[in-house]
């Protein structure tokens, strides 16, 4: 029975601890909403009629943070005003200040431009006031000049503020902006604290050639390079923001499909090479049309993603039929469309030349002069055409004698030659070179 009324009691308390538990707790508070003093424990440069709910969403508490004034607790409508206690539920409580409210009621009134009047003549003990509420220039002492700039405020004279600036800070102190994703702008987000200070930023960028901002800190890129972006207050205070522009497009993946000039390409990288985590390759020995379409193309279909180079080396076996090419560029122009929905990008290679010993029963140099020709005038502009054939000297060590076909495929420096002229291509194209 004991046993019982005692796991009874550790119940009841664990719940009751997990109830005051569960109740948000507030260690810290945001310094760079209002101003805060943490050794006395003092919040300060509220605003007048600032509402509790306003101030409790500023400074991101919860609705039911506790905020009381002579042990009363307060309606999330009341005005914030000065000797109000915040109570953070973690045994911290701070004292609220708002400017010029020197007799507490929350507003800015003539009842306490009088009173900061009496004070600066010494009819009224100072001792019984907080400097913070009336020390606008915050230099310690409460004078004349702070008298002149709460009146400007009370009557709205514009530009008038009663919130000294303290800095400024940035959500960011870095953006990248990359022109070739079709965006060439980017906003800075800045504040001046506190808040409740007058938001002046002024904006210049240090190298306009690079990029131009405004005064709203908008970005505009220019051209790639790196530059810095001030943004300097009426007071000041500055902060410096860089911003990288890019003219590069990042690559996923490259996707070779070709014919077995591109088996051998395949094994020569892998043999000089070794194997890179971009390729993926999709190539068969014969290789032509029917090939690409039925099996070479849709078995790499998956792994078409954002980034992704689609690379075609084939037409080798269909150079010999000219009116082949109609096929070729019909087709991959289709599938270039679909392609560029997914963010790659289509490049279609050259066929390359045949070496001097090659038997010209297989196809020539002018077919495929004629079938290259036939192919880079109808590619549509989405598909990049990339000349390999004129693109360098082909020297007889290129050519591989021994393959059968008396050079119809290439040496392992042939191979190379072409895969790094062919990726070099794509680099610059996509400005990662």
């Amino acid at each position: 029975m004991k046993k019982s009324i005692l796991i009874h009691l550790i119940f009841i308390v664990t719940a009751f601890l997990i109830i005051i538990t569960s109740k948000n707790v507030y260690a810290s508070v945001a310094e760079d909403v209002y101003s805060v003093d943490s050794s006395n424990k003092i919040i300060y440069d509220i605003l007048p009629k600032t509402t509790i709910a306003s101030f409790k969403a500023n400074m991101k508490l919860s609705s039911d943070a506790n905020i009381y004034k002579n042990n009363q607790s307060l309606s999330n409508d009341s005005f914030i005003a000065s000797g109000m206690i915040l109570d953070l539920g973690n045994t911290e409580k701070y004292t609220l200040i708002v400017k010029g409210d020197v007799n507490g009621d929350g507003t800015l009134s003539p009842t306490d431009l009088l009173n900061i009047k009496q004070l600066i003549v010494g009819i009224l003990d100072e001792k019984n006031y907080n400097l913070y509420c009336t020390d606008i220039d915050e230099n310690n002492k409460l004078t004349s000049t702070d008298l002149i700039v709460i009146k400007s405020f009370f009557v709205n004279i514009p530009n008038a503020t009663i919130i000294k600036a303290k800095g400024i800070v940035l959500e960011e102190n870095k953006i990248v902006i990359n022109m070739r994703d079709g965006n060439s702008t980017a906003t800075i987000a800045a504040k001046v604290t506190p808040i409740t200070a007058k938001q002046d930023l002024q904006w210049a960028s240090a190298d306009t050639s690079v990029a131009e901002v405004d005064q709203n800190g908008t970005v505009t890129a220019k051209q790639k390079g790196m530059v810095t972006i001030i943004a300097k207050n009426s007071n000041n205070i500055s902060i410096t923001c860089d911003v990288e522009v890019k003219t590069s497009i990042p690559i996923s993946n490259r996707i070779y499909v070709g014919d077995s000039r591109t088996v051998s390409m395949k094994a020569h990288v892998k043999s000089a090479i070794g194997e890179n985590p971009l390729d993926i390759w999709s190539c068969k020995d014969g290789a032509g049309r029917k090939w690409m379409k039925e099996t070479g193309v849709p078995e790499i279909e998956n792994k078409i993603v954002n980034g992704s180079a689609v690379i075609i080396l084939l037409g080798c076996n269909d150079v010999w039929a000219i009116e082949r090419a109609e096929d070729y560029y019909t087709y991959i122009n289709d599938k270039a469309k679909v392609w560029e929905q997914k963010g790659a990008m289509s490049f279609f290679v050259s066929v390359n030349p045949i070496g001097p010993r090659a038997s010209s029963s297989f196809c020539s140099n002018p077919e495929i002069k004629e079938f290259n020709q036939a192919m880079k005038n109808h590619l549509a502009d989405n598909v990049i055409y990339i000349d390999t054939f004129n693109g360098f000297v082909w020297p007889s060590s290129y050519f591989d004698e021994k393959d059968g076909n008396g050079g119809v495929h290439y040496t392992k420096a042939g191979s190379i030659a072409i895969y790094n002229f062919v990726n070099d291509f794509i680099a610059e194209y996509t400005g990662n070179k």
